[in-house]
């Protein structure tokens, strides 16, 4: 009578079920920092292409020319020079 109120253990879960849950995971996890990086990347992408662009209009290129003849050409007269 002893054994009428107990119940059995349940089977132990299969250890290979373990194993795939813990390699979905992992997997998930290095999905998830690539798609960060790569987001990063295209975000420092953008802020570097703007920096180009805003460094040419304030006298970056003239830097690199060395004079800024072509670009008062280009401008049209001036009155100052």
């Amino acid at each position: 009578m002893g054994g009428l109120f107990r119940s059995s253990k349940p089977p132990a879960p299969d250890p290979s079920i373990a194993e795939n849950q813990r390699r979905e995971r992992e997997r998930l996890a290095r999905e998830k920092q690539e798609t960060s990086n790569k987001l990063q990347s295209r975000q420092k992408a953008r802020r570097g292409g703007s920096r180009l662009l805003l460094n040419a209009f304030h006298g970056g290129m003239a830097d690199m020319t060395g004079d800024m003849t072509g670009l008062k050409d280009t401008l049209g007269p001036t009155t100052g020079t």
